[in-house]
């Protein structure tokens, strides 16, 4: 029942997994497993305060899985308990030193606490060595290839490195060109390197997926549309 749960989760179907997932738990409480699953399913609900409190059961059954390190410290990091983020998935990555989608999240913490030099550190090892053979599925392949431009663009846009971070999020929405968090982020780059049409296209975008633009950056873009601000390029 726990890998019927898993399945539905992974069918995209996390109301009925959670169903599943707690019968199984309703038959035997003490299975590590339904619980990491369950974690899984209520955070692709939603429901992360839940999702949370049955990631730190897993931690705390002395299972030592990175994974499990990995999806508490992502969902820390959604409930704004950045602090406890970056602890747990340290330790996620001493227990798996070369686990990509770890150091990524890692990066994103830091980067919620303006640490932004360890993120772009982090970020130099998330980076796949030189011939390394791919153990991942092409699709999580994909995925973690989009992660780590998303993170690279969002550090290199906080540390003013503007023409970075444009390249970074071009490649980001190369693979997920409606994601809104990219599209918002590269239009505000485009605000400030003063390219105004760029920045309206992306901002409509971002606007579409989910994450408008502030009130003052999309009348700052019309004032530059207008002319009625010069744009000033990295």
């Amino acid at each position: 029942m726990a890998s019927l749960g898993e399945a539905e989760r992974q069918l995209k179907n996390p109301r009925k997994a959670i169903e599943v997932l707690r019968q199984a738990l309703d038959a035997d409480a003490s299975l590590v497993e339904a619980h990491y699953y369950l974690g899984l399913a209520l955070f692709d609900a939603g429901q992360t305060t839940e999702a949370v409190k049955e990631l730190e059961q897993v931690v705390k059954s002395g299972a030592r899985r990175p994974e499990a390190y990995l999806a508490l410290g992502t969902a820390y990091i959604e409930a704004a308990r950045v602090d406890e983020a970056i602890s747990t998935l340290v330790q996620g990555a001493k227990l798996d030193p070369v686990r990509p989608n770890l150091r990524i999240q890692l990066a994103r913490a830091y980067r919620s606490k303006g640490l932004l030099e360890r993120a772009e550190a982090e970020l130099i090892r998330a980076q796949p060595k030189p011939n390394a053979s791919l153990a991942a599925s092409y699709v999580e392949h994909q995925q973690l290839e989009f992660d780590l431009y998303l993170e690279l663009g969002l550090v290199k846009m906080k540390r003013g490195q503007l023409a970075a971070a444009a390249d970074a999020l071009r490649k980001a929405l190369a693979a997920d060109p409606a994601h809104g968090l990219a599209n918002n982020a590269i239009a505000q780059v485009y605000l400030r390197q003063g390219q105004f049409k760029l920045a309206s296209e992306h901002a409509a975008r971002a606007a579409k997926g989910g994450a408008p633009l502030s009130e003052s950056d999309r009348k700052l873009i019309d004032a530059g549309l207008a002319g009625k601000k010069p744009g000033v390029r990295e």
